[in-house]
């Protein structure tokens, strides 16, 4: 068995790691990352759920890693 050291695999990302400050409610719900490196979600597994539950009552939304946000 060979033993990978990640500081020497140039596969390894030496990125941190992202995180929306909402990153740990998205993960209990089950949310899909946008990369493995920014942990904002993408998704929860239905998004034409995730859209009318948006168009039909009000929701919390993390814009994103854009720094930004928008109000509607």
């Amino acid at each position: 068995m060979t033993t990978i050291d990640p500081a020497r695999d140039p596969a390894v990302s030496r990125a941190p790691v992202r995180r929306s400050p909402m990153a740990g409610l998205a993960a209990r719900m089950g949310a899909n990352w946008i990369a493995e490196t920014a942990h904002w979600a993408a998704d929860y597994g239905d998004v034409s759920g995730e859209i009318a539950a948006a168009t039909a009552a009000c929701v919390l939304a993390d814009w994103g890693p854009t720094d930004k946000l928008a109000v509607k």
